[in-house]
């Protein structure tokens, strides 16, 4: 599945991501020998998660809501893989055995496996495990006895949120790869990009409204993106649009010509759009309208 050997692996990287200030900087650790098998066995389990997954595998959707852990992934090119690529594409990142001195700063571990073939693979997991093993009062055996730990100990996970290769950004956690990507960060510097995409496609609404709606709502920025990614714009039929919106509770009118969207309706506009909004009748003379938090086309 991954673009990398395992049996040719030549090294084995650990590092940390830490929040400074407003930045993300990530540095490698040095790592004793049983750290490294430790964290290459994590990147194995984890492949194999994904491989036992595989026939479910499917794009990233921004706006749908996942499951606690899904076989998902991005393409490595993609705007929102960005972050993590160029962690991945990264050269020459400093060696500091000291970063971890102020766990409270760490908001990531990860690993880079490369192999005889100088070819790539990174781990990445968040840190909230990493750091929840710090507390007051911690024993350990020292010379067969019971003492106080007088330094910081950590706990690895079992496996990666995220695998990174030279063609994807292979997914199991989604909301570990949403806070590791910063999506929702993305999606609200893509409003205006996705807007215009989107309108160039459906050129008798008016997107004035929805775009400035969007700036200010994770939401619709998150649909937005799904739309243009869908290419969901494209063919739309402006009567039968109507007519689902008005059957759908969507609030729109006819104003200079353009379909314009009451600002309380641009979710559900938007949701329409993204073939989220629909309606269904299966008993007669009582047609129903639903909302749908995540979709995939029957083939």
């Amino acid at each position: 599945m991954l673009d990398f050997s395992h049996s040719t692996l030549r090294t084995t990287q650990f590092g940390i991501g830490r929040l400074e200030d407003t930045s993300r900087r990530f540095y490698f650790i040095p790592a004793g020998g049983d750290v490294q098998n430790a964290v290459w066995r994590m990147v194995v389990q984890t492949t194999q998660v994904l491989t036992n997954n595989a026939d479910r595998r499917s794009v990233f959707d921004p706006a749908d809501k996942h499951e606690r852990r899904e076989h998902l992934y991005v393409p490595i090119g993609d705007e929102l893989a960005s972050p993590l690529r160029l962690l991945h594409d990264a050269e020459n990142l400093m060696v500091d055995s000291h970063s971890l001195d102020d766990p409270g700063t760490v908001f990531c571990y990860f690993v880079r496996l490369t192999d005889d073939n100088g070819r790539r693979v990174t781990g990445v997991r968040r840190a909230a495990q990493f750091k929840a093993v710090r507390r007051e009062n911690m024993l350990q055996i020292f010379r067969n006895e019971l003492r106080l730990a007088t330094e910081p100990m950590f706990q690895l996970n079992d496996e990666f949120d995220v695998i990174i290769d030279s063609r994807f950004v292979h997914i199991l956690n989604p909301a570990g790869f949403r806070a590791l990507a910063q999506v929702d960060s993305t999606l609200q510097t893509s409003v205006r990009k996705n807007v215009s995409a989107i309108s160039a496609g459906v050129p008798f609404a008016d997107w004035s409204g929805v775009e400035a709606y969007a700036q200010g709502s994770p939401r619709a920025a998150a649909l937005l993106a799904s739309i243009r990614t869908n290419r969901f714009y494209e063919g739309i039929d402006q009567a039968l649009l109507v007519r689902l919106c008005r059957s759908t509770g969507v609030e729109i009118e006819e104003i200079s010509g353009k379909l314009t969207v009451s600002e309380r309706s641009v979710l559900g506009f938007l949701e329409v759009l993204d073939r989220r909004r629909y309606e269904i009748q299966v008993v007669k003379d009582s047609a129903e309208q639903y909302k749908a938090a995540s979709r995939k086309k029957i083939a």
